[in-house]
């Protein structure tokens, strides 16, 4: 079940117990007394039968448990609905028993909550290799942490006006000493579920700002270059976060108007009032917001007035359909217009051609990143070429991909 611990906070935990006797109360009225009922943990359950069942059989079971759910409960005379997945196994009783069976399921289960459809998930034996291979992963990523692995690797951020490069989006990367180069989206899903993005977005802030910051002494980026760097919800919300950017800034001297934080819009949501006030707190520091992959986090308009922030990155699937669909070109032009009513700015994420390009100006799109500039590069890659001081571009067509 999703939200369970949040009915603990809001309501308590004896308003909580009574939630878990509905729960057991309701599935005991939808199954059959073959059927038995028992609690694992606080928020999941095991149904068991000593019964065979065929697939279609055991589906029909699991779809009758979760729609247990499509009603409120109703505790203390407040109206609660709670989300649940189910993880199945069937067949034979393994050797080792009704443990090993229990293992099986909650795998399952944890695949099934990495999808919105279908609620339910068959045990497959490749979810055992897949969360062997998950638990090496969370230990070698603890010590990538700890002996600092991670590198900052940066893509350009081009206005589209002046045809320049003006920014960098901050990029983290792992290089492995055992696997190699380890794509992002291998361990930054895990890190969110560990808790261990906490440490490695604090090392990412750290090495992004120092080196801006060098680069900008050094005379190699304007003085105003724009430094983008991606911000956990983890992050946002941990105790102390807003004192520790003010280490970090103080540390590594870059100042706070250099500074873009970004924030995905579909995380802000799961903390609307909370995230807010950090963020205007942020804000109140001289650092920039950036909502990132925005148009795709189902926030309503009346949440986006109440949000502070600088720029809205529109989501590279929106840029992708652009020159295919008007209706994706007339999306893309809402949201300029809609970061204009709010005197932000736009930037366009996975720009990949010069039509793309040509069309976000023309539409008023104020910046642009994307594959037709450059792919991600570490310092020691970045061209001194690449700004001047006055921030102009020597050659643009060197950022082609």
């Amino acid at each position: 079940m999703k939200s369970f611990r949040n009915i603990n906070d809001s309501l308590g935990h004896i308003n909580g117990d009574q939630l878990l006797v509905q729960i057991a109360t309701r599935f005991e009225q939808v199954m059959s007394n073959h059927i038995q009922l028992s609690r694992l943990s606080r928020d999941e359950f095991a149904l068991f039968s000593q019964q065979s069942f065929t697939t279609e059989q055991i589906e029909q079971l699991a779809k009758r448990a979760l729609e247990i759910f499509h009603r409120p409960f109703v505790i203390d005379g407040i109206d609660v609905m709670l989300r649940a997945r189910a993880g199945i196994v069937n067949g034979a009783l393994p050797e080792s028993g009704i443990n090993g069976w229990l293992r099986n399921a909650s795998l399952a289960l944890s695949e099934a909550k990495q999808h919105e459809h279908p609620l339910h998930c068959h045990y497959q034996p490749s979810m055992m290799t897949t969360s062997i291979e998950q638990t090496r992963l969370t230990a070698d990523l603890k010590r990538a942490i700890d002996n600092h692995e991670f590198e900052v690797y940066y893509q350009p951020i081009i206005d589209l006006h002046h045809n320049k490069a003006c920014g960098a989006e901050a990029l983290v990367r792992w290089h492995s000493p055992t696997r190699g180069l380890v794509p992002p989206n291998n361990f930054i899903p895990l890190a969110e579920d560990s808790g261990m993005i906490i440490e490695i977005g604090h090392q990412i802030l750290h090495q992004a700002c120092m080196q801006t910051y060098d680069q900008i002494q050094k005379g190699h980026w304007p003085t105003d270059f724009l430094l983008h760097v991606n911000l956990s919800v983890c992050q946002l919300l941990q105790t102390g976060f807003l004192a520790q950017l003010e280490t970090v800034l103080a540390e590594t001297k870059l100042p706070a108007k250099n500074l873009t934080l970004e924030v995905t819009e579909s995380r802000l949501v799961t903390q609307p009032l909370l995230t807010t006030q950090i963020l205007k707190e942020i804000q109140s520091l001289g650092i920039h917001i950036a909502i990132d992959d925005f148009g795709t986090g189902y926030s309503s308009l009346a949440y986006l007035n109440q949000l502070p922030f600088n720029s809205l990155k529109i989501d590279r699937s929106f840029i992708n359909q652009m020159m295919v669909t008007e209706n994706y070109s007339a999306i893309v032009t809402a949201v300029i217009s809609i970061a204009h009513n709010f005197q932000a700015d736009t930037v366009a994420e996975g720009v990949e051609t010069a039509e793309q390009a040509t069309k976000l100006k023309q539409l008023g799109c104020r910046y642009a990143q994307g594959f037709y500039y450059a792919q991600p590069k570490p310092m020691s890659e970045w061209s001194t070429e690449t700004v001047n001081k006055s921030g102009k571009t020597h050659q643009l067509a060197e950022y082609q991909a």
